[in-house]
C-alpha cells in the first residue's frame, strides 16, 4: 500500500534545524512506540511535507529538507511587538502571572476579529513583548524517518477529522506542549531570561485584543 489521499500513515521521524553554530540540533522526535500519525490529504500536515510523503510505501525511509518558505515562512521582525502590560490584566485588575509568563503561548484577537497565537518573550514593569512568528519561522526543517504503517481511514476517523471540534482540541493540546518544548531554544537565541515558569495545562489561556497587528 502506498501513501495517497485518505490513507492513515504512521511514521517515526527526527526533526533537525540549524543551531547558532551552524550544526543541526534535534528539535523533535517520534518513535515506533509514539509515532507521528496523520491522514494524508486532509490538511493535518504541512502541504510540502505531505508532498514529500506521497507515494511512499510501508518500510520506506525518508530524508528531506523543507525550506522555510515551504514550512512556516520567513521570520518577520514586525511580528515582535511590545504591548502595554495592562492588556494582560485579569478580572481582578492584576497582571495574570499564571497564564502570561515568558515562553507562554497565548491566543490573541486582532482588530479584524482573527485569532493569532503569540509567544511571550519578555516581561518588564511596563510592557510585555510578544512574538507572533511561529517558533520555526525562518528555519529550514530537516526530516529523517521511516514509514511504519499505512492503512485506509475509517468512516469514524474521517468524520472526526472533517468535523474537528474534539480533534482540534486534542491537536491544540499537543501543539501547546510542542511549543513549550521549543520555548527554551527561542529564549536562548534571544538571550532572554525567563521571568515566570508557572503553567497549568488544564487552564486555557486568556484571549486578549490587540490594538494593531502587522501580520496574521
Amino acid at each position: 500500500m502506498k501513501i495517497e489521499n485518505l490513507k492513515v500513515v504512521s511514521a517515526t521521524y527526527e526533526l533537525y534545524i540549524a543551531g547558532e553554530d551552524g550544526k543541526e540540533e534535534l528539535m523533535e522526535k517520534a518513535t515506533e512506540e509514539t509515532p507521528l500519525v496523520w491522514c494524508q490529504g486532509e490538511g493535518m500536515m504541512l502541504p510540502a511535507f505531505e508532498a514529500q510523503m506521497e507515494g511512499k510505501e510501508e518500510g520506506a525511509l525518508f530524508d528531506f529538507v523543507l525550506k522555510a518558505a515551504d514550512a512556516y515562512g520567513e521570520y518577520i521582525p514586525e511580528g515582535l511587538m511590545d504591548l502595554p502590560k495592562k492588556m494582560f490584566f485579569n478580572g481582578d485588575g492584576e497582571f495574570d502571572e499564571e497564564r502570561v509568563y515568558v515562553g507562554a503561548v497565548v491566543p490573541m484577537n486582532t482588530v479584524d476579529g482573527q485569532v493569532v497565537k503569540a509567544q511571550v518573550c519578555e516581561i518588564t514593569d511596563e510592557q510585555v513583548t510578544i512574538d507572533l512568528n511561529h517558533p520555526y519561522a525562518g528555519e529550514d526543517l530537516h526530516f529523517q524517518g521511516k514509514i511504519i504503517a499505512i492503512r485506509d481511514v475509517t468512516e469514524g476517523e474521517l468524520k472526526a477529522i472533517r468535523n474537528p471540534r474534539r480533534l482540534r482540541r486534542r491537536m491544540q493540546q499537543e501543539e501547546r506542549r510542542r511549543l513549550r518544548r521549543l520555548r527554551r531554544r527561542r529564549l536562548r537565541r534571544m538571550r532572554i531570561t525567563p521571568t515566570y515558569s508557572r503553567h497549568s495545562p488544564e487552564t486555557p489561556p486568556t484571549r486578549f485584543s490587540l490594538v494593531s497587528v502587522s501580520l496574521v
